[in-house]
């Protein structure tokens, strides 16, 4: 189940998420692929019905981003940095899905508080690393990147989070059958996806 829905959020973001850096337009592939790393961890927990799989789906998409650490002259932070993102969208994630799990009411002032968690931890992380290795941090890339990351992104990406959960609010434990996954579709989309992530 992890595997599936991880290598599926580690495809995304090799893929879509490559090309919307690509196109450099501020706060735009962090807009996107929070929502749809949520919607993915969402369903690993609607299906299994335990929050581990909210972590571990996190664990395996983050995974794949270290592959890079594989390649030649790759620089350790720049790796990690991103990797360390999702893991911190999977402890929002399971902490907004336990609170709508308690509520059963969905709030956007939670959501909202949700998509800037996971932010101020990314800064604060960042600068100690800063700190402990001198690596770069957000600020070096000025105050204006610094705020629109903390303060526009989590707004755009809590109103984007909002609509979604409203859209499609299947993110509590489904009472069918559990979502089989079979282990070779699960093995193929988490090779297609390190794959990818090692190509581009």
């Amino acid at each position: 189940m992890v595997i599936y829905y991880g290598s599926l959020w580690g495809l995304a973001e090799a893929t879509a998420g490559h090309v919307l850096h690509l196109l450099r337009i501020p706060g735009l592939a962090g807009f996107i692929m929070f929502p749809m790393g949520f919607f993915l961890m969402s369903r690993a927990f609607s299906r299994s019905g335990r929050f581990l799989a909210v972590f571990l789906t996190s664990w395996i998409a983050a995974g794949i981003k270290l592959a890079d650490l594989v390649l030649p002259g790759a620089d350790i932070l720049a790796v990690w940095n991103p990797a360390q993102a999702i893991l911190l969208e999977g402890l929002t994630a399971a902490a907004l899905l336990l609170v709508l799990k308690a509520r059963r009411q969905l709030a956007f002032v939670t959501v909202l508080l949700a998509s800037l968690s996971w932010r101020l931890g990314h800064v604060f992380l960042c600068l100690l690393w800063t700190g402990l290795f001198h690596a770069p941090n957000l600020f070096q890339a000025g105050a204006a990147f610094f705020y629109r990351f903390l303060l526009l992104d989590s707004l755009i990406n809590g109103i984007l989070l909002y609509h979604l959960l409203k859209i499609s609010p299947r993110y509590l434990p489904e009472r069918t059958t559990r979502f089989l996954v079979k282990p070779v579709l699960s093995l193929s989309l988490l090779v297609a996806a390190l794959s990818l992530e090692l190509i581009l």
